[in-house]
């Protein structure tokens, strides 16, 4: 039993799904949520106009955005990612971003760009949450800095009486790209389906999400060295040679 559990979104899935089966591993696409358009999308050409910075903290910030604005953004800004994928959702709209090495709000705000931000008008494109440490640095840098929600994840509605039987019998790995996604996975499974779902070996894209794993009771976490697609086959073919030496 050496299938994969894949949570993200349908079209990351599905595309992540494909990139395994090259290599012979078997996967199941299982999204736990939706992405929908957020609630402030339709100030954003309005922040933008006035904008010295974007920073986009996720690639559906940036498709999302980039709908809304009919892939026309202002010439005039300044456009950050918080990691490869979001960059490279900024390269398909046509836009150039630069990206820290460490895929985190720490990694930006190492950035020499980001160090002198004074009087600068900073609009972070993200979800409809997130964490706050990105902004409250850059205000405390001198930075005027605002938040569009530009989509949100909606749960879908899954039978889980039905749905975490099946995946005992079949799932020994995990790879979670999100706080959400873990949670509702965790959340899916009732008392007695916990200690299943904690031995499964997890893939991850942070330390931050490995350490909420960790909290929760899972053992084996490796973090990727990204979030896409490639760094996750890359860990998850790295935790399956592991787990053939033992």
């Amino acid at each position: 039993m050496t299938k994969v559990l894949l949570t993200r979104p349908e079209q990351e899935c599905q595309a992540l799904q494909q990139l395994l089966a090259a290599d012979n591993i078997e996967a199941m696409c299982q999204p736990l949520f939706a992405i929908i358009p957020g609630r402030q999308l339709s100030s954003l050409a309005e922040q933008l106009a006035v904008a010295d910075i974007v920073i986009a903290v996720s690639k559906h910030a940036v498709s999302m955005a980039s709908r809304q604005l009919n892939q026309q953004w202002p010439s005039h800004i300044r456009c950050f990612a918080v990691g490869q994928a979001t960059q490279q959702a900024w390269q398909q709209a046509g836009v150039e971003a630069i990206a820290p090495q460490l895929e985190t709000s720490e990694g930006l705000l190492a950035l020499p760009q980001l160090a002198n931000v004074a009087e600068q008008r900073i609009v972070i494109l993200r979800g409809q949450r997130g964490r706050e440490l990105l902004a409250e640095q850059l205000h405390q840098r001198g930075a005027d800095v605002s938040y569009c929600e530009c989509y949100q994840r909606e749960a879908i509605t899954l039978n889980s009486s039905q749905l975490v039987p099946y995946w005992q019998q079949q799932i020994s790995y995990l790879i979670i790209t999100s706080g959400e996604q873990l949670n509702r996975l965790q959340a899916l499974c009732d008392e007695s389906q916990l200690p299943w779902l904690y031995s499964n070996t997890l893939i991850t894209v942070s330390q931050r999400l490995a350490d909420l794993a960790r909290t929760m009771g899972f053992k084996q976490i490796l973090v990727s060295a990204s979030a896409n697609n490639q760094a996750l086959k890359a860990t998850l073919l790295t935790a399956m040679n592991k787990a053939k030496s033992r």
